[in-house]
């Protein structure tokens, strides 16, 4: 092993561990009397000691102990009993004496029991006590030890207030075996009907004779047969109060032979108060253990085992605030406040981008979201996490409506995280210049508009000059700067032109998508949004090997290209390559795009109309779009500065990872 020692041999030489003897800084207080030479002083650790018997034994043992610094020779002393009833000695053997072997600090004698001759449930009291010549005038040189034949309930296993706790758990162990996780595992429970807090406890693991492969806990069936042979025993416990203490005896340790424990009392009980309880609200046994092997001992840790179904006492709270916006070095930001409580010790949240108007998700929707959130597999949304409350700091492309859903999580005992809350946050995000974020690549450059051709069908394309901008913080996103600014008809169809507009667009792999991008007119019913429909596709939850590839722009020596479609889908229809959405309605929009991103037309400049052109747009003619625009999800990053992590990301949070 190499876990270092922290008690040293001769502390334990008082158990008559047979371990070396050492300075003895660590020992019990006692000061010695004066006393003769050839006299010592035994003592024992308790007044009182209550022991249930059964046929299962014939005798109990009694501990006595002596300082280690008088241990150096042998030492045979008389022990006293005295009967507290009539014929008592006829159904108890007490050993006369005990033997203290030289460098023994520790000795046990034997009571003898003839279990048929001793009634069922009642207390029998046998007073022990050390003979003068050795006894320790300052320590206790008397014991009262009770002795109890009691009937016990049927091994049943240990049962909760809650129908799901059927006394399956894990069982985490401690020093030396920090880390190690037994799972699963089982308590069951007897006691005497007469005195329900005093209670025996086996915990049993499941520890099968794996041949093939090894087993999911999660599949392990759940049986009330404590010899399952499956399953054998790792402790035996018990308690007299109710498990307000637990005391767990000397015994061995099953993971390592060689290796032995107890609870810390039980081994020095003048060092050592019993700090071991059973909580039978949470269902969790907390045992101070305090392993040992013949070089000396771990320092006591807390060991637990943990039942299942039990009630959850912690409190778990997920408050997630709008702090406002912040502009730093030109750059826009919307801040988010997270703030947990100590039991949600991960948080995962994911930002979803809404329409303007939207009053937020439904219940619905962000239980939808929360699930796919909290598997690892997704890849539906940007899913960043917090270990620790505070603010992040996100911004996007352009101005919105957004709300995060985020889940808090409890980590568990075993290692895992679970789900514990759902929190969401509403807020917008408005650029104080549609301009920060963005670098102008190319302006002047000459592009045919064909927008309001597509719609109405009753002009033709415009030629106008634009400039093209870069995002700074999304690779590969684009976008055409005020594109209807100088479009001549926009008055004419009684559109009103907005103070800004743009016409987004994503270049990857070689593939150009257009996003929904508000284009800069608008009307009663909202403004105009226009999406490639690929991306209106991809939008719901389509790939791009389903869709078919002309409804993609192409992209190729600063050009981009995505003419007119002519594909039709199976009922014979037409398939738009656009569409615009105009508040929730969609309608289609089929027209050829043509831009030269390094500036120059890329398209023969069109003739005008008659400035005279005087018609309305027509909404009952155009063609309404089937479907209506989706809610979520949005197709973005949200980028986030910098997101401070506390501790050490645990082997679960590392497998959630994005």
């Amino acid at each position: 092993m190499n876990i270092k020692h922290y008690i040293s041999a001769a502390m334990l030489a008082m158990l008559g561990l047979g371990f070396a003897a050492c300075d003895g800084k660590n020992e019990p207080d006692y000061k010695p009397a004066e006393a003769p030479a050839d006299a010592q002083r035994v003592f024992f650790a308790e007044k009182s000691i209550s022991m249930i018997v059964s046929d299962e034994a014939s005798e109990v043992f009694v501990n006595v102990y002596r300082p280690e610094n008088d241990a150096a020779e042998e030492l045979t002393v008389q022990i006293l009993p005295y009967f507290s009833q009539a014929g008592d000695d006829q159904i108890f053997t007490v050993d006369p004496e005990v033997v203290f072997p030289a460098g023994k600090a520790f000795a046990q004698f034997s009571v003898r029991y003839d279990i048929q001759a001793m009634t069922p449930n009642q207390n029998y009291t046998i007073d022990l006590t050390i003979d003068d010549a050795n006894a320790d005038m300052y320590g206790l040189s008397s014991c009262s030890l009770i002795l109890n034949n009691e009937q016990m309930t049927p091994w049943a296993l240990i049962k909760g207030e809650n129908e799901a706790a059927d006394g399956y758990g894990y069982f985490v162990v401690g020093s030396p075996f920090n880390g190690f996780t037994l799972n699963p595992v089982r308590v069951f429970e007897r006691h005497v009907p007469s005195e329900p807090e005093k209670v025996e406890y086996i915990l049993q693991g499941y520890i099968p004779d794996l041949e093939e492969e090894e087993f999911d806990p999660a599949d392990v069936e759940h049986n009330d047969d404590m010899d399952d042979e499956d399953w054998i025993e790792i402790w035996h416990f018990n308690t007299d109060d109710g498990g307000k203490t637990i005391v767990l005896p000397i015994q061995e340790c099953i993971f390592a032979s060689g290796i032995s424990y107890a609870e810390a009392s039980v081994l020095m009980p003048s060092n050592f108060k019993n700090e071991s309880k059973f909580d039978p609200k949470t269902g969790v046994f907390s045992v101070n253990v305090m392993s040992f092997d013949e070089e000396g001992a771990w320092p006591p840790a807390i060991w637990t085992i943990n039942l299942d179904g039990y009630a959850d006492t912690n409190v778990y709270t997920l408050d997630i605030t709008d702090n406002g916006q912040i502009n730093i070095a030109d750059t826009d930001y919307s801040v988010i406040g997270f703030n947990f409580s100590k039991a949600v010790n991960l948080v995962e949240y994911t930002i979803v981008q809404l329409d303007g108007d939207s009053k937020g998700l439904s219940e619905e929707e962000v239980a939808e979201i929360a699930e796919t959130i909290q598997d690892p597999e997704q890849e539906t949304y940007t899913v960043e996490s917090l270990e620790a409350s505070g603010n992040v700091t996100v911004t996007f492309p352009a101005s919105g409506t957004f709300e995060v859903v985020a889940v808090g999580y409890n980590l568990a005992a075993d290692g895992s995280y679970v789900a514990k809350i759902t929190s969401t946050c509403l807020f917008k995000f408005n650029t104080f210049n549609p301009y920060d974020g963005w670098t102008v690549i190319a302006e002047d450059v000459t592009w045919e508009n064909n927008i309001l051709k597509g719609v109405s069908g009753q002009v033709p394309g415009e030629t106008v000059k634009v400039s093209i901008s870069k995002s700074d913080k999304f690779d590969g996103y684009y976008r055409i700067d005020n594109p209807m600014a100088d479009c001549e008809y926009v008055e004419a169809f009684g559109l009103n032109l907005d103070d800004f507009g743009s016409i987004e667009f994503v270049i990857e792999d070689g593939m150009v998508y257009f996003p929904y991008s508000k284009i800069g007119v608008s009307e009663s019913d909202g403004a105009w949004e226009l999406a490639s429909y690929s991306y209106y596709l991809l939008d719901n939850d389509m790939t791009v090997a389903d869709i078919p590839a002309p409804l993609f722009g192409s992209y190729k020596d600063g050009v981009i290209s995505l003419p007119e479609s002519n594909i039709a889908d199976k009922d014979g229809d037409l398939i738009p390559n656009f569409v615009i959405f105009i508040g929730k309605e969609g309608y289609f929009c089929n027209m050829d795009f043509n831009l030269n991103m390094k500036g120059g037309s890329s398209a023969a400049a069109p003739k005008k109309a008659a400035k005279a052109f005087n018609g309305k747009l027509n909404r009952n003619a155009m063609k309404m779009f089937g479907m209506k625009k989706p809610v979520f999800p949005a197709h973005f990053k949200a980028t986030v500065q910098p997101v401070k992590k506390q501790g050490k990301r645990t082997a679960l949070a590392q497998y959630r990872r994005r």
